[in-house]
């Protein structure tokens, strides 16, 4: 009956490490998927970043400052996205399931064992030392596993964001030009409406420069002899010209 109760407490603990072993596999698995998720999920950051960093090289002074702060914004959450998703990458500290050196030393005090019943009962405590390591196993990798999904998750939520915010930006970018250009237009015609209107003031206050009135040379002709020319013409030219002649036919003396 006592030998009886001991195989069947074999049976059970073999099953139990069976159990634990598959879902050992499975937790491992699970361990490996959020790391192959965290590297893709870093890889496109790392395309939107690039993407952004060539956006920002064309930013310029005259750039709407709302555009600046979303290339900046769009930024800081595509870094914040790498730094989780190598997060979700660092290695974690696990316990490991008994292995085969482990097994093979902690074997020789049950092949050793005197009788049928001594051996049955080492046996019994073998596996239940195995069963326990075996919980542990699992219970450090099922840990390290939900550490590294909430990193991978706070990473995805980044993705995310980021990829609405560039949606955001576009179309910011598609539907403001006009308006940002009607805008730089008012000001580009103010300013040259100010210029004008200082170079009219700067005529107007320039100093006026004197006029010179010039009147036209009257030519008198002389002659020998001491009675003036008559002439029919009325004009001021012609009475200039008889008055001439009228002086210069005096005597001499």
């Amino acid at each position: 009956m006592n030998d009886s109760i001991l195989d069947l407490q074999h049976e059970v603990t073999t099953s139990f490490i069976s159990t634990a072993e598959t879902e050992y596999k499975s937790l491992s698995t699970t361990y490996e998927t959020i790391d192959r998720k965290a590297q893709a999920t870093s890889a496109v950051a790392g395309v939107f970043l690039a993407a952004v960093f060539a956006l920002a090289s064309r930013v310029d002074g005259s750039t709407n400052s709302i555009v600046v702060w979303l290339i900046f914004l769009l930024m800081i959450v595509l870094l914040a996205c790498i730094v989780l998703a190598v997060g979700a990458m660092f290695a974690r500290a696990t316990e490991l399931p008994p292995t085969a050196e482990q097994c093979l030393s902690e074997c020789s005090p049950v092949i050793l064992a005197a009788d049928a019943d001594s051996f049955r009962q080492e046996r019994n405590r073998v596996y239940r030392k195995w069963a326990d390591e075996w919980v542990k196993a699992n219970r450090t990798v099922h840990a390290a596993n939900q550490n590294k999904a909430m990193w991978l998750f706070l990473s995805q939520i980044a993705v995310l964001v980021a990829a609405a915010l560039t949606v955001f930006l576009g179309a910011l970018l598609l539907f403001t030009p006009a308006k940002i250009d009607v805008q730089s237009q008012v000001t580009t015609n103010s300013k040259s409406a100010g210029t004008a209107q200082n170079l009219d003031r700067a005529v107007d206050f320039a100093p006026a420069l004197p006029s010179i009135n010039v009147s036209p040379t009257i030519t008198v002709d002389t002659c020998s002899s001491c009675e003036p020319h008559a002439s029919n013409r009325t004009s001021h030219i012609g009475k200039a010209k008889s008055t001439t002649e009228a002086s210069s036919c005096l005597p001499n003396r």
